[in-house]
């Protein structure tokens, strides 16, 4: 006789590690502290130019921009979560 295996329940979706409403708070919080440093490490790319560091200033240049894009980015996703 063979033997009906039980249906197993669709599998559920994960819930979010962090409540929408927290994200509305520290999303701004972070893009604005990620785009200062960003920012800073721009200057302190500047800085390293003018005493020819160059291996330096390239290390910063890099950093600085990779913030800025990283600030960018949060800036796009806190905007589409506010649901602009």
């Amino acid at each position: 006789m063979p033997v009906i295996a039980a249906k197993r329940p669709a599998p559920q979706p994960p819930a979010p590690a962090v409540s929408p409403r927290v994200l509305r708070i520290l999303l701004p919080i972070l893009t604005l502290f990620t785009g200062a440093f960003g920012l800073y490490q721009l200057f302190i790319a500047g800085v390293a130019l003018r005493v020819k560091a160059y291996p330096f200033a390239l290390l910063y240049a890099a950093m600085g921009l990779a913030g800025l894009a990283v600030a960018s980015a949060l800036g796009r996703t806190f905007s589409r979560l506010r649901g602009r």
